[in-house]
């Protein structure tokens, strides 16, 4: 009998184990159906007001859209400032601007699904770029 006990415990440890994580991946939990995009560092362009910083990657197969994290800091200054909300977008190109010599560093991730049926892929690598070729 405590056998059978053993047994049945262990079998519904599997299915409530196997059910949670199917719940966590249907709220915004990361997840390797989708693959992390490879970021390319920013490429500075000169525009009329600002200078802009062009990063790109190439699409993730299943993406829906890309969340996109930015950090930037003054090019004197050590620490990045902290990321603010992601950004959402269905292009596969971002660009940052800045009127001064600022350093960028973004990380982007791939979503497929919409509220609580949302996956994610991992956070890409971290690419940088910067507002200047010369610091003054």
């Amino acid at each position: 009998m405590k056998r059978l006990s053993i047994v049945l415990a262990a079998a519904i440890m599997t299915v409530v184990v196997s059910g949670c994580g199917s719940i966590t991946a249907g709220q915004g939990s990361e997840s390797s159906a989708l693959k992390a995009p490879v970021v390319q560092d920013g490429v500075m362009v000169e525009a009329e007001e600002c200078v802009e910083v062009h990063f790109e990657w190439e699409p993730v197969e299943g993406a829906e859209g890309y969340q996109i994290q930015e950090q930037n800091k003054y090019y004197a200054e050590e620490t990045y400032y902290e990321p603010g909300e992601p950004i959402e977008t269905t292009e596969t190109t971002y660009v940052a601007t800045a009127q001064d010599s600022f350093d960028f560093l973004i990380k982007v991730r791939a979503y497929k699904g919409t509220g609580d049926e949302r996956v994610y892929s991992e956070w890409s690598n971290e690419a940088t770029g910067a507002s200047y070729t010369e610091v003054e």
